[in-house]
């Protein structure tokens, strides 16, 4: 039995000892406003509410209630009237007092009013209305032919079919200003005039985007914007490449495939209330992605000396060349650094580049009025292979900048830029064995000096140079020429470049069976910004620009390093797609770009 008593004690305890909920005070009115006039003639009135807490009720302002008295003026939590009696209005105004209802921290404030004498009307007289469009009734008090005015047209009476009227209905069209107006209600029977006011709400104008921008992807497509607006508003797009279908305030807007480099972008106006404007954004990706971008002085180490930068890119790594015999190697997919390859002692190199079957081609310039060799080799694992040895009997100061089409190790091309003299030196390469019989021509614009052969470049388009070539450089009209013969120019491209630009590198890859030429631009003293220019050459009579990649913020990232080197590699990749890739002195940069 001592158990028993022990575990009772120890429940009655704990349910002693339980916290109490804690409640937050609440107070609402149940009465409607109409609901709480008082006759003339005196009378009473109930004021129903609700609180979850003891309450009390006083009037706010006692001194102005002498005509009416208040009961009860406390109770307990849960549903309670209060009641205000008045004598009666002698008075020509209607009358009206607040009653305060606090439920400890809550409170909420209750008018009751009083006709006036002789009043016409039964409810209020005056009445707050929203900004929107409604329905305003007021009710009379007396059972008499009336007459019924309005001072405002957004105001009207609407007349019952009944022969005696007791309730006055007026529609109250919407406030579409951004301040509140104010109408008046006359309301006159016989010697016996009453005036009613309606106070009409300002517009609040609303508009909600569940987006501020858009982004559609480059191969095309579609994505949603909701609007919800309380005003009548209109969209605006222009942009060939996008259009727009509305379902409600559901807008869907589809994008073409975007073809260019970079993404896009159209600002999409909306234009509504007021002349209000909300502005909306939709992008769309572009083609070429930054895949890294690393400046060689501050992730290597090592600086670019501008006058001898070449690269080549094969077997899934960079080849650096910076003048020395030592070629720095980098991972192209990741940009990190590898190894130092060294050459063989004296074999230093300015020249680099790849055939398309991916050998490694490097020099030398070649002096005017002395030699220089050429080397191969078919991968780093293997030992440099001599291609052969050059002359250069044409005034310049140098012959260099060499590009290479097809194997050199079966049947090739390979092409030098003669500065000062204006002209080129091609060969062709029969059997791994270079062709005695070297083609030498003027360049077009061949008065325009080109002081430097890392200003011009001649790029062969196939195995052998009855394939032709393609050129541009640090010329006056800045275009890209092409020449089926190694003897005729024609400009295929115009308006690529400008007065700024030194386009001193060329690439040209075949992907998927279209013919793509890349051209590096350095950005020379500064002037202008380093960026890749891609065009689709596969017809010359028709080549058409496939988009440019820029160097980002290239004038604040600029090293300074002298001359307009620069280089550039395309590599296919798989359908499609391949990759860019940049090399510039001027800027001392390397990066990667994937282009789908």
């Amino acid at each position: 039995m001592k158990k028993i008593f022990l575990f009772l004690a120890v429940a009655v305890a704990a349910i002693a000892c339980k916290p109490e909920e804690k409640i937050t005070p609440e107070v609402k009115v149940l009465s409607e406003a109409s609901a709480l006039v008082i006759a003339q003639e005196g009378g009473e009135v109930l004021i129903d509410f609700d609180a979850n807490v003891e309450w009390t009720a006083e009037f706010k302002d006692a001194a102005t209630a002498t005509w009416c008295s208040l009961s009860p003026k406390s109770g307990v939590a849960g549903a309670s009237k209060v009641k205000v009696v008045a004598i009666e209005n002698d008075g020509n105004n209607n009358r009206e007092v607040v009653v305060v209802i606090k439920a400890q921290t809550a409170q909420a404030e209750v008018t009751v009013s009083q006709l006036q004498k002789d009043a016409l009307v039964a409810g209020a007289s005056s009445y707050d209305v929203p900004a929107e469009a409604s329905e305003l009734k007021v009710m009379l008090g007396r059972n008499v032919d009336f007459e019924v005015k309005t001072d405002a047209d957004w105001l009207t009476y609407v007349p019952s079919k009944a022969y005696v009227e007791s309730e006055l209905v007026f529609n109250v069209a919407a406030n579409t200003a951004l301040e509140g107006r104010t109408a008046k209600i006359t309301i006159t029977a016989g010697a016996l005039k009453q005036e009613v006011t309606v106070n009409q709400a300002a517009f609040v104008p609303t508009f909600e985007m569940d987006a501020t921008e858009l982004w559609l992807p480059v191969e095309g497509g579609s994505a949603e914007l909701n609007i919800t607006a309380n005003f009548e508003y209109e969209l605006t797009v222009d942009a060939a490449w996008l259009t727009v279908a509305k379902d409600g305030g559901k807008y869907t807007f589809t994008a073409t495939a975007n073809t260019d480099f970079y993404y896009r972008a159209v600002e999409v106006v909306i234009t509504g209330w007021s002349s209000e404007e909300n502005k909306f954004y939709v992008f769309q990706g572009g083609r070429a992605e930054e895949k890294w971008i690393n400046y060689t002085d501050q992730v290597y180490g090592w600086t670019l000396a501008a006058d001898k930068t070449r690269f080549a890119v094969t077997g899934g790594v960079i080849l650096a060349a910076n003048g020395s015999n030592v070629i720095k190697v980098l991972d192209a997919a990741t940009g990190t650094f590898v190894m130092d390859y060294t050459l063989p002692e004296g074999m230093n190199i300015n020249m680099l580049t790849t055939d398309d079957a991916g050998n490694i081609v490097a020099g030398y310039e070649i002096p005017y009025g002395g030699s220089g060799n050429l080397y191969y080799m078919t991968s780093l694992e293997s030992q440099p292979q001599l291609l052969g040895t050059l002359t250069n009997d044409v005034y310049s100061n140098g012959a260099g900048n060499l590009r290479v089409a097809g194997d050199v190790t079966k049947n090739a091309t390979l092409v030098m830029y003669c500065a000062l003299a204006q002209y080129y030196f091609a060969y062709n390469i029969v059997d791994g064995v270079i062709d005695a019989d070297r083609t030498t021509a003027a360049l077009p614009e061949s008065d325009k000096t080109v002081w430097n052969w890392g200003h011009c470049v001649v790029h062969p388009l196939g195995d052998n140079l009855s394939k032709g070539a393609v050129y541009t450089g640090y010329t006056s009209s800045y275009d890209v020429y092409h020449t089926p013969d190694m003897q005729t120019w024609t400009s295929v491209a115009s308006g690529v470049f400008n007065g700024n630009d030194n386009p001193n590198s060329m690439d040209i890859a075949v992907v998927n069976g279209k013919t793509y030429l890349a051209i590096g631009v350095g950005t020379h003293f500064n002037y202008t910004q380093a960026r890749v220019e891609v065009l689709d050459i596969t017809n010359p009579a028709a080549v058409t620009r496939v988009g440019t990649w820029r160097l980002p913020e290239s004038s604040s990232s600029w090293a300074g390093a002298a001359g307009p080197w620069s280089d550039v590699a395309i590599v296919p990749t798989t359908g499609d797609s391949f990759d860019l890739y940049y090399f510039g002195a001027n800027n001392q940069v390397i990066a990667r770009i994937e282009v789908l």
